[in-house]
């Protein structure tokens, strides 16, 4: 199935806007997830400074790690599907 150019242009334009974080914003979405990362492994019963703690902190890092990865992979599928062939 072929997308319209209309969708081509709605789904580019989503794509551009989704990418348009300032660096303000960015840093203040790293920090709120540090601090939820912070309070879910507490939440466990691990403390900062504790093997766990690093293990849980370290664990979360990597979930993130790989969300982002998927995220970007499908940003690169949807510019793909756009795409004159």
């Amino acid at each position: 199935m072929r997308l319209t150019d209309a969708a081509r242009l709605c789904a580019l334009c989503g794509f551009i806007l989704a990418g348009c974080a300032t660096h303000a914003e960015l840093a203040a979405q790293m920090q709120a997830q540090a601090a939820s990362d912070d309070a879910q492994c507490r939440s466990y019963g691990v403390m900062p400074g504790s093997r766990g703690y690093a293990q849980c902190r370290m664990n979360l890092e990597n979930q993130h790690s790989e969300a982002f990865q998927q995220q970007q992979d499908l940003a690169a599928w949807g510019a793909y599907l756009i795409s004159p062939h």
